[in-house]
């Protein structure tokens, strides 16, 4: 009696291991693509929120709304000389936010501009909204942004964008 495999054997096991093999392969492509989707969303989520917090702070932190200089219900992302104004005390005053090139940029006073994200991001959509009440006694700013994931490289499997709606009364206003 010999002992060994025969062809048909052979076969018969390249063809199992050839089928799990193409299933985990397929399984592991997911898992990656799966991750740059979160990678994303998470990158995303985290600029998002640095963003709209900081917006919110600066707005509850200030002293007035320089309605005068400010641009309402247009959208900030479309051209560089729109923005919004607010006054806030020395030596921050006036504090503005202006998007150039898809960039969210915060301006204090005499200091140069920053940068509020990542150069991963990109705004594509910034619109304040002017809520305050018509006697003057409470000032609210509303805001729409949207942040898109920009490619760095040819490829990347996932982009993504997000949306955030949100406002924020200036505290020191006097009743």
């Amino acid at each position: 009696m010999k002992k060994g495999f025969t062809l048909i054997e052979v076969l018969l096991y390249i063809a199992i291991v050839t089928i799990i093999m193409s299933a985990f392969i397929i399984f592991a492509w997911n898992a990656v693509i799966l991750g740059a989707k979160n990678n994303t969303q998470q990158e995303l989520f985290a600029q998002g929120r640095i963003v709209s917090e900081r917006i919110l702070s600066e707005i509850r932190n200030a002293t007035d709304i320089n309605t005068g200089t400010s641009n309402f219900d247009v959208d900030l992302a479309t051209n560089a000389t729109y923005q919004l104004s607010i006054a806030d005390t020395a030596p921050n005053n006036p504090t503005i936010f202006t998007v150039v090139s898809g960039t969210l940029m915060v301006k204090q006073g005499a200091a140069a501009a920053i940068a509020l994200h990542s150069t991963t991001i990109k705004v594509t959509s910034l619109v304040f909204t002017n809520y305050s009440s018509s006697d003057g006694k409470t000032k609210n700013v509303g805001y729409v942004l949207t942040l898109a994931q920009t490619s760095t490289s040819a490829s990347q499997e996932y982009k993504g964008t997000i949306t955030l709606d949100s406002s924020a009364e200036v505290r020191s206003n006097p009743l």
